[in-house]
């Protein structure tokens, strides 16, 4: 909600709660003041925005502030609440505060047909638990289309140590029509262990007329922003082949790469 459209008793506690939160920044202890349950959305906003503004040690002393004030429990209580003004701030708090009693509550919310919904939750749970949540958002990803793959890089780019398994799993294991997502968002990660599956779809499948025309074409436009030059040679090869849009990609995709069609 905008500030202007806050009422005097909110903006009070807006205030005094940022200058609980921010006197971490100096590492200074605060007094907590006594929680009443009707502010709890306005502090959990606050805590959602500051959070977001600061890095590095702030945000783990942030965490603790808030463990303290026993806002974690404020907020497993929001996640069951009916009103999107309380569940959504709560599904974002849970990520930040990597709160693992909510993991069944965020979950729940990934299959939630909005997709801003869905995807927040999604990046709740990567926070929370990085190996269960990448592999549980790629599989969602790769089964709905109304996810965009740049947001869904933001998203899996907090659980970046566990991605490698899961985007190599989804590229060997998607069907037909959502290889070519997948390998767009295997791109727009620049994710390595999921460039050398990609690798495989081209050395392999396609050689065995196993990959659709837009898998060759979306793995070859993949390589060509990796920035290897010994994908030049695995390219290269589609310039020969049968059909004119690939062998157009590979034109320009050893094009992007500074190499010779020949």
């Amino acid at each position: 909600m905008p500030l202007r459209q806050l009422s005097g008793h909110d903006r009070r506690v807006r205030r005094q709660w940022s200058e609980i939160l921010l006197a971490v920044v100096d590492g200074d202890s605060p007094d907590i003041p006594k929680l009443r349950w009707w502010d709890r959305r306005t502090i959990v906003n606050r805590f959602n925005e500051l959070f977001e503004m600061l890095k590095g040690d702030v945000q783990m002393h942030m965490r603790w502030l808030m463990f303290a004030a026993r806002m974690d429990k404020v907020v497993l209580r929001m996640l069951d609440m009916r009103s999107p003004s309380d569940y959504v701030p709560a599904i974002e708090a849970a990520g930040r505060l990597r709160l693992r009693p909510a993991i069944g509550q965020v979950t729940r919310y990934i299959e939630d047909s909005r997709a801003d919904v869905a995807m927040l939750a999604a990046q709740s749970l990567v926070r929370i638990d990085p190996a269960l949540g990448v592999r549980r958002v790629v599989s969602e990803f790769v089964r709905r289309d109304d996810w965009e793959v740049n947001r869904m890089a933001s998203v899996l780019a907090d659980g970046r140590t566990e991605i490698r398994v899961a985007l190599a799993e989804a590229v060997r294991h998607a069907d037909i029509v959502t290889r070519p997502r997948v390998i767009e968002l295997i791109e727009a990660l620049r994710d390595e262990p999921g460039g050398r599956a990609i690798r495989d779809l081209l050395t392999y499948r396609a050689s065995h007329e196993r990959a659709s025309r837009e898998e060759i074409a979306a793995a070859m436009h993949a390589l060509s922003t990796f920035g290897d030059p010994r994908d030049a040679a695995l390219v290269r090869r589609y310039t020969e082949h049968e059909d004119e849009g690939v062998r157009s990609e590979a034109a320009l995709a050893l094009r992007r790469m500074g190499a010779p069609a020949e």
